[in-house]
């Protein structure tokens, strides 16, 4: 395979990671300073995941709160390592995570949501173009039931195979009390339908979603009636609060 004109190459995944995680790249300046560790776009393999779970295990990571690991070449094995030590508590004060294109999976969601107990600051997740479906949603959320994501405010899911029953899944979490500060949600460029909008719609009714603010759901695999029977919901709910306020 080869790369046209306007492409990058892909970038080749670091001859010494450990010295990488010595000399970490300067994070965004939105990041905060000291307790963040940026290693988006670095090529990172699954030979580097565990060099970094390793690392996790044995060093001092309890200052972390911004990890980004987003456009790599993690696999199931890699993000694997890295969750287990994150549910052996290596990173108690992680509040964003970003693992977003990384082809883990539904087995690497399942990873992730082993770990989520051990992370309890963690308020965002990006795993968008992540590659799981149902099974990965599923595992994701049946932790979120279990009280593994009590401070999550945004979670970025775009880009998955997931469909209906995924938002299903979402939508069981929050009527469980899974997710009590979930603010916003990003469902664009999955495979949710109109069974999909109808179970929001009616999660939406029953007040079962009163806290998010935000659900972006561009480009998913529902119809027009699917999408209106969501803005009907929305704007019977927005004329409630009105009345309310």
């Amino acid at each position: 395979m080869t790369n046209s004109p306007d492409e990058a190459p892909p970038k080749q995944p670091p001859q010494d990671m450990l010295a990488l995680l010595r000399d970490p790249p300067k994070a965004a300046p939105s990041c905060p300073w000291g307790t963040s560790l940026w290693l988006l776009g670095h090529g990172l393999n699954d030979e580097c995941a565990d060099v970094f779970a390793r690392s996790l295990l044995d060093g001092d990571w309890s200052h972390l709160t911004y990890l980004n690991l987003g456009t790599n070449e993690i696999r199931v094995d890699g993000m694997a390592a890295i969750a287990g030590a994150f549910g052996e508590g290596r990173a108690p004060l992680l509040a964003n995570l970003n693992v977003s294109e990384n082809r883990i999976g539904d087995a690497g969601a399942a990873a992730l949501a082993a770990s989520l107990r051990a992370m309890p600051a963690l308020t965002s997740i990006e795993s968008g173009k992540c590659g799981f479906g149902d099974d990965g949603m599923s595992a994701l959320m049946q932790a979120a039931k279990a009280g593994g994501t009590p401070c999550m405010r945004q979670w970025y899911l775009q880009g998955n195979g997931f469909s209906d029953a995924g938002m299903e899944a979402i939508c069981e979490a929050c009527a469980a009390g899974g997710l009590p500060q979930l603010e916003r949600l990003n469902l664009c460029s999955t495979r949710i339908g109109d069974e999909g909008c109808l179970v929001l719609a009616n999660a939406i009714e029953a007040g079962q979603l009163d806290q998010v603010r935000h659900i972006q759901m561009q480009q998913i695999a529902a119809g027009r009636d699917g999408f209106e029977v969501v803005d009907d919901v929305i704007k019977e709910y927005e004329k409630k609060l009105r009345v309310v306020f």
